[in-house]
């Protein structure tokens, strides 16, 4: 079944994504370079104008870059600050499953720091999630990484 693509963006360029990414996989699309492409399809304005700055340095070519890119065009500083505060603040609650944890984190960080490249992003990212996790969780991680595991 085909689910409709929405509409153009008003306010939150975050809510957008999240749906965009949501009604890909309905659609038939599954790999981020094909929704990169649908994504392309979609865009006008201001935010086809971001798509294709970045298309110039082939940077619209990963689906990950053209998010970036699109966050950093239409987020509010306000946005940005909020963003970075959750970032800080997330604990791991071990009720949760750890990998929807990190995509949080993720996801915070990207929406605080979307000017700054992939790898800095997903440092950052790994460092904060390795920090939110109870003490006992983190001695066993860092046991791990000593042995090689």
């Amino acid at each position: 079944m085909k689910v409709p693509w929405p509409n153009a963006f008003a306010d939150d360029v975050e809510k957008w994504i999240r749906d965009f990414e949501l009604i890909g996989p309905c659609n038939g699309i599954k790999e981020s370079a094909h929704l990169g492409t649908a994504l392309c399809a979609l865009l006008s304005g201001r935010a086809r104008a971001a798509y294709d700055l970045n298309s110039e340095s082939n940077q619209a070519l990963d689906y990950e870059n053209l998010k970036a890119a699109l966050v950093a065009k239409f987020s509010k500083d306000g946005d940005r600050k909020k963003a970075m505060n959750r970032f800080y603040a997330a604990e791991y609650n071990q009720t949760e499953d750890p990998l929807m944890h990190y995509q949080h984190i993720k996801r915070q960080v990207s929406l605080g720091l979307p000017e700054e490249n992939n790898e800095t992003r997903e440092r950052l990212a790994k460092d904060r999630f390795i920090q939110s996790m109870p003490a006992r969780m983190r001695d066993k991680q860092a046991c791990g990484g000593m042995r090689g595991e």
